[in-house]
């Protein structure tokens, strides 16, 4: 559990630092009527954690809107008699192969076309062929460029 939540923190760092990073640099951000940018996010599914990252992003960058493209519905919770008494909620199974695979397609349809998101979760995605192919950018190199950027 400890490990789960120090994993989840260095992700949400993460996925604020790189919303951050791409906002200021992302050419192809849409702006907004009211001339704020769109950072748009794909995730096979997201979570409560995440909504909560973006909105503490939005919150302190009022002209970027982070916009998460979520490809499947998070799986519904269940409570056992066991952690009913604690008020705990339990995630069950692991993700459908069926769902990983519409992921791994509505992503690479969106890369092959030009129009993939801003910032992909790579989970379950063949990203080394992706990379082999010039499809991602390297967001390493854009840190190290940017002097903004700690």
């Amino acid at each position: 559990m400890k490990k789960t939540m120090i994993n989840k923190s260095v992700i949400a760092c993460t996925l604020i630092s790189m919303l951050s990073l791409t906002a200021c640099q992302d050419k192809n951000a849409a702006p907004a009527a009211s001339g704020t940018k769109t950072v748009t996010f794909s995730v096979m599914t997201s979570d409560r954690f995440l909504e909560l990252a973006k909105q503490k992003f939005e919150e302190k960058h009022p002209d970027i809107k982070i916009e998460i493209k979520e490809s499947i519905a998070a799986p519904q919770m269940q409570q056992n008699a066991q952690t009913q008494q604690k008020g705990v909620m339990l995630m069950t199974g692991k993700p459908d192969p069926k769902n990983v695979e519409k992921y791994v397609s509505s992503v690479n349809t969106e890369l092959m076309s030009g129009k993939a998101s801003d910032i992909i979760v790579m989970d379950n995605l063949p990203f080394k062929k992706y990379a082999d192919k010039k499809l991602l950018e390297n967001i390493g190199d854009l840190m190290s460029k940017d002097a903004s950027f700690p």
